[in-house]
């Protein structure tokens, strides 16, 4: 018996040594993540014309966390409705919580089950006139509330997804491995048209073919590959107007450094391509958000020309998308960022010049 309690012990030992030493290569690991950090973000990594954006304040208020209990487990994404007011839905406590445009909690929509006005995963939500809409993926079907969540109707969907809705009260739905990848209804369910192929037609399955999309209220469907940098422009037609690079964008001022000798600064950066994370709208002008080191935004015409670039200076391991973005009345644009610091997920009302 002796001898097995001495083995234990041994085994024992190894095995919490074994534990301190992967503590101590997850801390090096750590360490080096943040020192490569520090150091990109000392050079110039971002565009020499960009513009920075900075946090006016970030919601819920620590009051408002302990007073009214709101916590966000899940945020995909947020939304600002003509009136400032800010949603936020959370899919995985089937929860809505509503701020006004100053950010200041108002109430919160908790309905669950599959009735009428019911909900169980709600997850987007689009206005049309003076209607909330809520897109809810498990029950599949869009529900059409006044401002005030009184239930209208429901319009089922049919397994489809929705990306948006125009102002003339059209229902677009994406379709990742479909022979169109979009879908239009009618204000009913409809199906009106289809149109756009997968990017990369002969292979259905490939990551290569996912993509975000949001709808102007014109119409007009920007979609973007997360995993290529690239942004196409369809016309509420149904036609591909514009194809758009991100990558070959940013990737001009890794060529500038190259020519001011700065090789080795542009070598090293052009590891960091932009993924995009997100597309926010300002009127008929994409905010295309794109993450890498530091998180920057770009700002897309109506002609498919980038015409600007932003960016946060961020914290380490934070990341940033652009869920909205609006003009107020001197003109000045609020960007509503949707935060995730270390899994802890918030909402950041950025500005300029603040």
């Amino acid at each position: 018996m002796k001898t097995v309690a001495n083995v234990l012990f041994v085994i024992s030992c190894i095995t919490y040594l074994f534990g301190q030493g992967n503590g101590i290569q997850k801390e090096n690991s750590v360490k080096e993540q943040m020192e490569l950090y520090k150091r990109n973000l000392k050079q110039d990594i971002v565009r020499e014309d960009a513009i920075e954006i900075k946090l006016i304040k970030r919601i819920p208020s620590d009051t408002e966390i302990d007073e009214k209990e709101i916590y966000f487990r899940n945020l995909l994404y947020i939304y600002v409705d003509g009136r400032g007011h800010i949603y936020a839905p959370d899919p995985s406590l089937c929860i809505i919580y509503e701020f006004n445009e100053n950010g200041k909690y108002i109430r919160r929509y908790e309905n669950r089950g599959q009735g009428p006005g019911e909900l169980q995963h709600p997850q987007r939500i689009y206005f049309v006139d003076d209607k909330i809409i809520v897109m809810d993926p498990m029950l599949g079907r869009l529900t059409y509330y006044d401002r005030e969540w009184i239930f209208k109707k429901s319009v089922s969907l049919f397994g489809r997804y929705c990306i948006g809705i125009d102002k003339d009260s059209r229902i677009y739905c994406m379709n990742f491995r479909g022979e169109y990848i979009i879908t239009v209804l009618d204000a009913n369910g409809k199906i009106i048209k289809e149109y756009g192929v997968p990017l990369y037609p002969n292979k259905p399955q490939s990551i290569l073919n996912k993509f975000f999309a949001r709808v102007t209220p014109n119409g007009n469907v920007w979609i973007g590959y997360e995993a290529l940098g690239i942004i196409r422009k369809y016309s509420k037609e149904g036609e591909l107007e514009k194809e758009i690079n991100i990558n070959e964008y940013y990737n001009e001022h890794m060529k500038k450094l190259i020519e001011n000798n700065k090789k080795n600064d542009a070598n090293d950066k052009m590891k960091y391509s932009p993924i995009i994370k997100g597309i926010a709208f300002n009127g008929e002008e994409a905010i295309v958000t794109c993450g890498g080191i530091v998180n920057q935004m770009f700002r897309i015409n109506n002609d498919g020309d980038v015409i600007k670039a932003y960016y946060i200076s961020p914290q380490f391991r934070t990341h940033y998308t652009c869920s909205e973005i609006r003009s107020v009345n001197n003109g000045e644009e609020i960007f509503y960022i949707l935060e995730n610091i270390d899994g802890e997920r918030s909402i950041g009302i950025y500005g300029q010049g603040q």
